[in-house]
């Protein structure tokens, strides 16, 4: 493989997601965090239909 020199997106290095591994300015990409935020509200109001308080 090639060097790991990594481009530069608007003055700040494109590493990559720690999820999905697709090329992002931030640890974890916006699709998956907007996934992550999505899994976590299903939990939560499935945990709250059942009367149950929810994990914290």
């Amino acid at each position: 493989m090639g060097s790991a020199v990594q481009p530069e997106r608007e003055g700040r290095k494109l590493g990559v997601c720690s999820l999905c591994a697709k090329p992002s300015t931030s640890t974890i990409c916006e699709q998956c965090e907007a996934r992550i935020r999505g899994e976590l509200l299903d939990e939560k109001q499935r945990v709250e239909k059942a009367g149950h308080t929810p994990r914290v």
